[in-house]
């Protein structure tokens, strides 16, 4: 079997090499035409919003990059380009996972489920393992939604605000897509019991991870078409009569897929409380942000946005994080702007909100609980309608 070297001499074999020095021309150049080029972040300051995305993603390349030259070598596939050794590792991984799926599927389960701090019986949690994502057409669109508003607004006002809102919904994908990331590559909470099933498997989900991590970055969106939609993950948050359980239910092609989508559907949930109101409003909202083509920016973006936001609340509890991010999911969407604005440039005033944030959401922990808390308004519809926190109740 050839050996694949991750390193300098790769240049010529992988044809874009692995160890590009810079974060590719075309990623730069496309953010302007990506849901995270025009936010409305630190008071609508262009210059710092473009310098700050830029520092997100060059971030997160040269992060990947590191990874690969750290790995020193893949050796598990005989392979000459990046996308053919990942598909090859993500078929090994799924021959060895094959006869130990249930097992795999229950150690997500219970690690999202000890990490969060989630009661037993309060959620329904699905875990498949699956060789190709099924059902994706029906869930996830590829392009967002392209007309007007269909629904009637009180004023102009109201009518602006409404962007305000879907750039507010693009900021808390990209965060539920960087806390899946993050957390699935904590493996220290799972490794035990990846050797206890097989001992090769932890090596092959970081190659295949390290690879997968790099490849986001090779073309602004990734060759997905409607005839090719390259999932490797897929996560849905059900809501039913107020009889019912939420149903979180997550598939991926590997393992560490599978939790990251997981981690995704529960930071969905914990968010959407703070979409409006009215169903209406929360349908165009989700039909203009939540689409397949917006999922490599999020994968780019959100891991960034996730450390940045993360950091400021180091000394809570993983079980405070369902708490801590309703609270901030809940603000209306221009306060939403200015706290989540502060926090990321690291400001005194960030740090004075983050503080306010733990605060309120320990004492919601305390006295309320997770039923109360993260299981919805119900409804028959598939949207969560308990609507913003204003800046007087923050």
């Amino acid at each position: 079997m050839k050996t694949v070297y991750i390193n300098e001499s790769m240049v010529k074999l992988l044809k874009e090499s692995v160890l590009m020095s810079t974060l590719p021309a075309v990623i730069r150049t496309s953010v302007s035409r990506s849901p995270y080029g025009g936010l409305p972040l630190f008071n609508g300051n262009e210059a710092m919003t473009k310098a700050f995305i830029d520092r997100a993603l060059t971030s997160e390349f040269d992060r990947a990059r590191t990874v690969l030259k750290n790995m020193g070598q893949i050796d598990s596939v005989d392979a000459n380009t990046v996308e053919d050794a990942f598909q090859k590792i993500v078929l090994r991984c799924q021959k060895l996972e094959e006869p130990n799926r249930d097992a795999l599927e229950r150690i997500a389960v219970n690690y999202v489920i000890d990490l969060f701090g989630i009661p037993d019986d309060m959620l329904k949690i699905e875990a498949r393992l699956v060789p190709d994502i099924e059902g994706a057409e029906d869930l996830s669109p590829i392009e967002p939604f392209d007309g007007d508003v269909d629904f009637e607004t009180e004023d102009l006002d109201d009518l602006s605000n409404v962007n305000m809102d879907v750039a507010k919904r693009h900021v808390v994908n990209a965060l539920n897509m960087g806390a899946g990331m993050r957390i699935s590559e904590n493996v220290r909470g799972y490794l035990e019991d990846l050797y206890d099933i097989d001992s090769r498997l932890p090596q092959l989900y970081k190659e295949a991870m390290s690879l997968n991590n790099y490849m986001i970055f090779r073309s602004p969106e990734l060759g997905i078409t409607d005839k090719t939609r390259n999932q490797i993950g897929l996560v849905n948050v059900k809501y039913g009569p107020s009889d019912e359980l939420v149903t979180i239910s997550a598939q991926g092609t590997i393992f560490p897929v599978l939790l990251c989508e997981l981690v995704r559907g529960l930071m969905e949930l914990f968010s959407s409380h703070g979409l409006p109101k009215a169903t209406e409003r929360t349908e165009y909202i989700l039909k203009k942000a939540d689409y397949l083509k917006a999922e490599p920016w999020q994968m780019r973006i959100g891991p960034y946005l996730w450390e940045k936001f993360t950091s400021l609340f180091e000394n809570s509890d993983t079980s405070d994080m369902p708490y801590i991010y309703r609270v901030v999911s809940s603000l209306e969407p221009q306060m939403f702007f200015s706290v989540i604005s502060e926090m990321l440039a690291g400001t005194k005033k960030g740090k004075a909100y983050a503080e306010k944030i733990l605060s309120q959401a320990t004492q919601e922990k305390g006295m309320v609980g997770f039923t109360d808390k993260m299981n919805k308004r119900k409804t028959d519809k598939s949207v969560i309608t308990d609507g913003y926190m204003s800046p007087e109740e923050f």
